[in-house]
């Protein structure tokens, strides 16, 4: 996902040796390509809350862009800054597709997780109950880890098994740099 990698260019100078003053807005977007690109190759699953507080704050620069471009503008904008001007069009674009960009994250992380811890999934009550066998829409709820999980099925359907198997199969996380375990 190299959208924005190019978006600044420093080449162009006027007269002088200093750089072009590149607008904050520019920077917001570099960092949020930063930000993005890191998230979507963690091998994990993303959950809204992830990435919801930084699109929130870019909610300003995406306003800011969205009436240079439809003011019919932005191409003297990108000018004036030395910007690409089809890399900040990517740019809005990605930034207005940043949750089908991490549904479709999910989707493939779920289907690979699936895969690489069949056995783990297999046996996971193994010590409760070796007959207990989870289906696939179980073993996808286990995988999801979204902060909010709605699981809605009939009577009998394994809800509580589900549940049972999330909660037993909880490891403890340590996260980087903070030594905290979750």
């Amino acid at each position: 996902m190299g959208f924005f990698s190019n978006l600044v260019k420093f080449i162009r100078k006027e007269k002088t040796n200093d750089p072009v003053i590149i607008p904050p807005e520019v920077e917001k977007l570099r960092c949020f390509e930063t930000f993005l690109n890191g998230l979507l190759t963690e091998n994990r699953y993303i959950a809204k809350s992830d990435y919801n507080q930084i699109k929130i704050d870019l909610s300003e620069v995406h306003k800011h862009f969205l009436i240079i471009r439809d003011g019919g503008v932005l191409p003297e904008y990108c000018f004036k800054y030395s910007i690409d001007l089809n890399k900040v069009l990517l740019a809005l674009e990605t930034l207005e597709k940043t949750e089908e960009l991490v549904y479709k994250h999910n989707v493939e992380y779920i289907e690979k997780a699936k895969i690489d811890e069949k056995n783990y999934l297999d046996n996971i009550l193994h010590s409760i109950d070796p007959t207990i066998m989870l289906d696939e829409n179980q073993r996808e709820v286990i995988l999801t880890d979204e902060d909010y999980c709605l699981v809605i099925a009939g009577a009998g359907a394994g809800k509580t098994t589900t549940v049972a198997a999330e909660y037993s199969g909880a490891k403890s996380i340590t996260c980087p740099g903070h030594g905290n375990q979750h």
